[in-house]
């Protein structure tokens, strides 16, 4: 059902949902974070889908059910290894930290219920 939900949005949201799996609540300034420069824009377009998602009332704040984020996650780490480690938040060019926008960067060690 994961694979079917995801294969009917667009590449961009794909990548998006993929990418962003690593924050139990995803944001625009944390999509950001990871390098998507129409972050909000992307927020705005998922919000409209019908997605095994929750949305923050009032606001854009995203939060996947737990096992389409797993699904997600899984996607991730089947990415080649230098793609996934270009997509850790870019921090050093914000004033965020890492632990301010919430990710823990993936290992074979780390599991999905440690992000939340």
């Amino acid at each position: 059902l994961a694979s079917q939900v995801l294969d009917q949005l667009d590449p961009s949201e794909q990548d998006f949902l993929i990418a962003t799996a690593q924050f139990t609540e995803v944001t625009a300034a944390r999509g950001e974070a990871l390098g998507f420069d129409e972050a909000a824009s992307v927020l705005s377009s998922l919000r409209a889908k019908h997605l095994p998602v929750t949305w923050a009332a009032g606001e854009h704040v995203m939060r996947c059910h737990t096992r389409f984020r797993e699904y997600l996650l899984a996607r991730l780490e089947r990415r080649p290894a230098p793609e996934v480690a270009s997509l850790q938040p870019m921090c050093s060019h914000s004033e965020m930290s890492s632990e301010a926008i919430g990710w823990k960067p993936l290992s074979s060690t780390t599991t999905v219920g440690a992000n939340r």
